[in-house]
């Protein structure tokens, strides 16, 4: 279970919704109700509401890849 951006460690997998767009590659994501700021910087379209799929790349600051459960390939988000 996800605590907070303190808790977080390289390799973690998180599951998080885009709650907000902001532009064409910014967007607000939920990760058990705290908000981020994350630009995608992947060539995915990402909608309203979808979730997502985040492993955590580093933490300080703080970066995520997005990735397909199904697949080995990890795509970068910031």
């Amino acid at each position: 279970m996800f605590q907070n951006s303190k808790s977080l460690q390289v390799g973690q997998r998180i599951r998080a919704r885009a709650v907000e767009l902001r532009g064409e590659n910014r967007l607000i994501v939920s990760i058990d109700g705290d908000l981020y700021g994350v630009v995608n910087s992947s060539q995915k379209k990402i909608d309203q509401g979808q979730f997502i799929h985040l492993v955590v790349t580093q933490v300080n600051p703080l970066q995520f890849s997005l990735y397909e459960p199904d697949s080995k390939s990890f795509n970068r988000v910031i």
